[in-house]
Parts: C-alpha cells; sequence; structure tokens
C-alpha cells in the first residue's frame, strides 16, 4: 500500500462526527484538511496563536470555505504579546508556546465540541523528536484526544506533489517565507 492509500484507510477508520483537523495553515495540514474532506470530515480548527498573519487567517478561512470544512478559529485567553513579558522568549529550553496557547485553546475546543480524535498533518522527517510518533498516537498536551497522524511518513516532496496534483491552493509565503506560528 503506498502512503496515500495508508492515509486514506486511516482517515475512513476514524469516526467522523467525532473528529476533527487541526488545521494550521500550512502545506502538510492542508493536505490532511483537503484529504478529510473527502472522507466526508467537515470539521476543522485553526489555532490562532495570536502571532498569526493576517493572510494565514484568510487563507485558513478561505480553504475551509472551498474545501466545504467548517472552520473554527480558537484564541487564547492571553494574546503572546501578553504572555511574553511574564515568560520571556519562547526557545528551545522554554517551549511554552505551544502547552500555554495553543493546547489549551484546542482541549477546549474539543470538549465544546464532542471531538475525540485531532488529525494533524505532523510528518517524521520534520524533526528527531517526530521519528518516534505514531500513526495514531497520544499527545500529553491533549489528554481527552486521540491524535491521527495520516501523512506521518510522507515526504515533503510527497505533500508538494499532492498539493499540486490535487490543484490545492500553495498557504501563503511558501516555499520561501513559511508560517510563524507557534
Amino acid at each position: 500500500m503506498d502512503h496515500l492509500e495508508e492515509a486514506r484507510a486511516l482517515i475512513d477508520r476514524l469516526p467522523k462526527a467525532k473528529t476533527a483537523v487541526s488545521f494550521s495553515g500550512g502545506k502538510d495540514s492542508l493536505v490532511v484538511l483537503h484529504l478529510a474532506s473527502v472522507a466526508g470530515i467537515r470539521r476543522a480548527v485553526f489555532s490562532d496563536t495570536t502571532i498569526e498573519s493576517q493572510k494565514t487567517v484568510d487563507y485558513v478561512k478561505e480553504v475551509s470555505y472551498r474545501l466545504g470544512v467548517e472552520i473554527e478559529i480558537a484564541r487564547p485567553r492571553r494574546s503572546f504579546f501578553e504572555l511574553l513579558p511574564l515568560l520571556g522568549p519562547p526557545s528551545t529550553k522554554s517551549r511554552w508556546c505551544c502547552p500555554t496557547i495553543k493546547y489549551q485553546q484546542l482541549n477546549e475546543y474539543a470538549r465544546k465540541n464532542g471531538i475525540r480524535v485531532f488529525l494533524t498533518g505532523l510528518r517524521r522527517d520534520e524533526s528527531s523528536r517526530r521519528k518516534k510518533y505514531r500513526q495514531i498516537d497520544r499527545n500529553p498536551m491533549l489528554p481527552y484526544l486521540v491524535e491521527a497522524n495520516p501523512i506521518l511518513d510522507w515526504s515533503e516532496e510527497d505533500v508538494w506533489a499532492y498539493i499540486k496534483d490535487n490543484g490545492l491552493p500553495v498557504p501563503p509565503g511558501y516555499p520561501e517565507h513559511p508560517r510563524n506560528g507557534c
């Protein structure tokens, strides 16, 4: 079975009414959003870290509308810039942005909407930490959910080929300036 067939088979096994795509507005989650929409999953959430460009936010809304997916823009209680003086700049030693901003609002969205599974665009070749991930996994920052990672074993070339083959709009800034989220 090739990567595309594996991704489709994984998504087809998920409970559609309790599954949403965690859509970042990046190329990888775009592929997952498209795969999910083709499979009949119609919900997604965009975790606005408050440092996203307006182009990214507009793109997220446009693509979701175009694919017939209901998107919720989840915003944190406190902005990145409100937290910055309290927590200092995020770094490899102090990775506060995702746990403090992103995951908090994703958990709230999931509880509010009865979501049990988040589909993500995570790929193994993006970092050494992600090499250990599984297609169906748990994220300690999302304790009530299962993470499904259908393109985990895809290469960057696989992602770009899928976007081209399916006529999907390239996220703003790619490839020179990928998104600037958390």
